[in-house]
């Protein structure tokens, strides 16, 4: 993979918060309680945003446990791997050329609306809300 070198410290300590972020949360993954706050989207509107059931679907992933990763969120999964990925570039001070990442964010954008479009029929259709 072709990459441009980056501005460390300024990459590298962005990677790190995000692996400390991931490592703060993995304790939740194994039933810990931990203070989350809940969705302002659903608070306010009663209906679920693109990302709701996303944290569930990570910490069912961490665990090791694919299928409770998929049923929370259909999107959990690759997200995780793809975040993992960004983490340990930005470690490792390298990231993929922009002209790269472009077109890969907007793929992931378009899933994401559709994905959650889908979702929110079938709610709408009378199936249940995960939990």
């Amino acid at each position: 993979m072709a990459g441009i070198p980056l501005k460390p410290p300024g990459q590298r300590r962005l990677g790190a918060w995000l692996l400390g972020g991931g490592i703060a949360l993995a304790p939740r993954s194994w039933g810990l309680p931990l203070p989350l706050w809940p969705c302002p989207v659903r608070e306010l509107t009663g209906i679920p945003c693109p990302t709701c059931y996303l944290t569930r679907s990570w910490m069912a992933a961490w665990r090791g446990d694919l299928a409770a990763s998929l049923h929370w969120h259909p999107l959990g999964l690759p997200l995780l791997l793809a975040a993992a990925g960004l983490t340990l570039a930005l470690l490792l001070g390298r990231l993929p050329r922009p002209r790269r990442l472009i077109p890969l964010a907007g793929v992931a954008s378009g899933t994401a609306a559709v994905v959650w479009l889908i979702r929110l029929w079938r709610w709408g259709h009378g199936e249940p809300l995960p939990g």
